[in-house]
């Protein structure tokens, strides 16, 4: 087994002050000297339990393989980006370039303030509204129709259900 990964989560353990046998207890299946023989390496922890560990020890993923951002903030965001379905995740990435493509272009007007590179940023705007809003609009008309058929059911808000 990776012995970085059997050192960061003794290291995560120890951080959060849990034994051995509390580790064990959250794997369910596992004693804590099975938990001892993950920490030394002799054994190998499955990605199902390194999963769980991870959620335990409140760390993402990629700290047990040694990767370390160095920011809780992004190590936050990585940990809930982990959480969503691939498609969300693409979503979010193209959100993501956008928002730096965008950032790019304002730093280019800043550079150089012509009538062009305005005009430019400007339609770069416009279809980045037009890419991401757009479905954003969508979403929020359908959790507006979800609100009202809520309100309708439970008879509270402005409709009420006829009983």
């Amino acid at each position: 087994m990776n012995e970085t990964i059997a050192n960061k989560l003794k290291e995560a353990r120890e951080q959060r002050n849990l034994t051995q046998k509390q580790v064990a207890s959250a794997l369910g299946h596992k004693t804590s000297n099975a938990v001892s023989e993950i920490e030394r390496g002799k054994v190998q922890i499955s990605a199902a339990d390194l999963y769980i560990l991870a959620d335990l020890l409140d760390k993402p993923i990629p700290y047990f393989f040694g990767v370390e951002f160095g920011d809780q903030e992004i190590e936050d965001l990585i940990a809930i980006i982990s959480q969503l379905t691939s498609d969300e995740r693409e979503q979010l990435k193209r959100l993501a370039t956008s928002l730096m493509n965008m950032k790019l272009k304002l730093v280019e007007v800043e550079r150089d303030p012509s009538d062009s590179s305005k005009r430019e940023l400007l339609e770069d705007l416009y279809q980045y509204v037009i890419d991401q809003m757009m479905p954003l609009s969508h979403q929020l008309a359908a959790a507006n129709e979800l609100k009202e058929q809520l309100e309708s059911e439970l008879g509270i808000g402005g409709t009420s259900k006829s009983k």
